[in-house]
């Protein structure tokens, strides 16, 4: 299972639980008001007759039924959030082992850099003539500049913030092209790999352990007794360190180099 495959599984039982308490929460409603509606208007408990009792249970009853579909409503809410808020990350997002990752960071950082070439030349522009030509420029770009001027970060051209939130923006993007890369050729070599798994020793040393599926409980309790660690969908020890269970049930073992 890839990990878009399992924040959309998570964002489905998330939705699930959501539905399941909104349900229950309108049932709760409805019994309180089935309840309330049994009381008569501007009946009050009549202190020593013989309905005292009744009447104060029936209004406990119709209380806990109230707080228990406010309640209800409200986890319901937070769960159908946190799954929009999964599903619209998902859409925006490129994750390490999606098949088309490399494909989507490289246009990103292409958009990038174009922007960064667009606001330059209307710098440019602006500092030769003192006039705002933003013939060129994006309609996002346009919006972005006028709120600039509009709080009076700007005198009409891009402040030098943007373009260091630019090149900060490209310099990650890069980065993660790097790593996305990286890991992928590891995912290829573990997918040939007779033991479904690949073991590497990084340029600072430390190991690179990535499995084509997920690994069994056992083997992922002695990796984390260990001391290694899941990042970038695979496993990150230091030398020496490589559990002999693990070693044993893939065949693996520590690379000298």
């Amino acid at each position: 299972m890839t990990y878009r495959e399992s924040r959309l599984r998570r964002a489905e039982q998330l939705q699930r639980w959501a539905d399941a308490n909104a349900e229950r929460a309108h049932q709760h409603r409805e019994a309180a008001r089935e309840i309330n509606d049994a009381i008569p208007f501007g009946q009050p408990i009549l202190v020593g007759h013989h309905s005292e009792r009744r009447m104060r249970r029936a209004y406990e009853r119709r209380d806990e039924h109230m707080f228990a579909w406010l309640h209800l409503n409200e986890r319901a809410a937070k769960q159908e959030a946190a799954a929009v808020t999964i599903i619209e990350q998902a859409e925006r997002s490129a994750y390490t082992d999606d098949d088309d990752a490399l494909e989507k960071l490289q246009a990103r950082l292409a958009e990038a850099e174009a922007r960064r070439e667009r606001l330059k030349a209307y710098n440019a522009r602006f500092r030769r003539t003192g006039r705002p030509d933003t013939d060129g420029l994006t309609p996002e770009d346009v919006e972005d500049l006028r709120m600039t001027i509009r709080y009076g970060q700007s005198n009409g051209e891009f402040p030098s913030y943007v373009f260091s939130n630019l090149s900060s923006q490209i310099q990650r993007l890069k980065k993660r092209i790097q790593e996305v890369a990286a890991y992928q050729q590891q995912a290829a070599a573990a997918s040939s790999s007779a033991s479904g798994c690949t073991i590497t020793r990084t340029d600072n040393g430390r190991l690179r352990l990535t499995f084509t599926e997920k690994p069994r409980r056992d083997v992922i309790d002695a990796l984390k007794a260990a001391r290694w660690m899941w990042y970038q969908r695979s496993w990150w020890g230091s030398p020496g360190t490589l559990p002999a269970a693990v070693a044993e049930a893939y065949g693996i073992t520590e690379p000298t180099a």
